[in-house]
């Protein structure tokens, strides 16, 4: 499971980095006033420049065991993890009823 976490964490770091650049890609190609020609370049450097990263391939995963599913966002936790830590009172002002 530690090795999903890598590469969802490698994933995450990469396409944040170019992030920006794809925005600047995507509104160019969007711009009508540029000429025909120039964008269909701009397409084919957008495509080369695409590789493995898109943000529908991130997931997100629960920090402590890397369990995708049932996970509390706002804690980045599964829920399974979050039951335990309850019981043990480790997180603040939240109680098992």
């Amino acid at each position: 499971m530690k090795y999903l976490l890598f590469k969802d964490h490698k994933l995450r770091r990469n396409y944040f980095k170019k992030e920006q650049k794809i925005l600047i890609f995507k509104s160019l190609l969007r711009n009508s006033n540029i000429n025909i020609n120039i964008r269909q370049i701009i397409q084919l450097k957008f495509l080369l420049f695409l590789n493995n990263i898109f943000s529908s391939r991130i997931k997100n995963r629960c920090l402590l065991t890397g369990r995708s599913r049932g996970l509390i966002s706002c804690y980045k936790v599964s829920r399974l993890s979050f039951r335990e830590y309850i019981e043990k009172n480790y997180f603040v002002n939240i109680k098992k009823k």
